[in-house]
């Protein structure tokens, strides 16, 4: 029924009917019997298929909705499963990005980041029964305890492998530093090289792993963080030299190996992404530093179409 009523363009109507189906399975179960888990990830899944954070469509209060279902996920995976459980550490990580991609929203409609600023007032978090007043420190201070507690569940996993425990340190640095949190970043970053320096069998990745920039990865998903990204097919590769902050911004941006069948307008176009790109500096000897000269590969599809 809501997947009808949104073909036919009735939103408010079809997200009435997934309140309905939480209502009447927490009435069944209680909201917080594990057999609430799958439904409320068949309703998030629903959500983020009809009206996906991405979208253009997307309003504050499909934010909202998504906070509110991946938070309960988040608290009923840890507590059916174990904090150690990896699907723990991923239903926290869900909950981190979230609250990114809502600063990102916000921020995009104009509203200042001054500490204590009003995001919204008025506006219920989809299934909850109180009113909040949000603002961009909210976010900010439940993004970084959502990462913290990533940390926490992959180093409770008895069988996490150094490279997941290190990477779950960068990547609440990432966070650090998406927030111009910058010793707060490199602290986690260091930490993260440690991991590796000490431990058996992979201490020769440290430098590997670490010591070259990268893109911010904590909106990154995939499970197997040494695998190469696969390349789009449509995608040419550009060298670009550029130097890097030890806070991850970019400088002296330079595109080495431009075709001639790129105009002017995709050029500048690709110097603004890279500009508008943070990435993690590259540690030497386990000390953030910045990085000249560094070459880096960049795909982009002169076909995508930008929003």
């Amino acid at each position: 029924i809501a997947d009808i009523e949104t073909r036919t363009g009735d939103w408010k109507a079809a997200a009435e009917v997934m309140e309905n189906i939480y209502f009447i399975n927490a009435r069944n179960y209680g909201e917080n019997h594990p057999n609430m888990l799958p439904v409320l990830e068949q309703i998030y899944e629903w959500y983020m298929s009809q009206r996906p954070l991405y979208s253009p469509l997307a309003k504050f209060a499909d934010f909202q909705k998504a906070q509110y279902l991946a938070g309960r996920m988040a608290e009923l995976t840890e507590r059916d499963k174990g904090l150690g459980h990896p699907d723990t550490a991923r239903s926290y990580r869900t909950l981190g990005q979230i609250h990114f991609l809502t600063v990102r929203y916000v921020l995009s409609k104009g509203v200042s980041v001054e500490p204590g600023v009003v995001l919204a007032t008025g506006h219920k978090a989809a299934y909850s029964p109180y009113v909040r007043q949000v603002s961009v420190m909210d976010h900010y201070r439940n993004g970084t305890a959502a990462f913290a507690r990533v940390v926490q569940s992959v180093e409770e996993n008895e069988e996490h492998t150094p490279i997941e425990y290190a990477e779950a340190l960068a990547q609440k640095g990432d966070w650090y530093l998406a927030f111009e949190k910058y010793q707060s970043g490199r602290e986690m970053y260091q930490l993260a090289y440690q991991v590796l320096v000490e431990s058996e069998g992979s201490n020769r990745l440290a430098d590997a792993y670490l010591g070259k920039p990268t893109p911010l990865r904590f909106l990154n998903n995939h499970e197997d963080f040494m695998l190469d990204e696969q390349d789009n097919p449509a995608a040419m590769s550009l060298d670009v030299s550029m130097t890097v902050t030890r806070g991850g911004d970019l400088r002296y941006i330079e595109i080495l190996n431009a075709p001639e069948n790129l105009s002017e307008e995709q050029l500048w176009e690709i110097q603004e992404q890279l500009k508008a790109t943070r990435f993690r500096p590259g540690l030497d000897n386990g000390v953030v530093v910045k990085t000249t000269d560094f070459i880096w590969r960049h795909s982009f599809d002169p076909l995508e179409k930008r929003p």
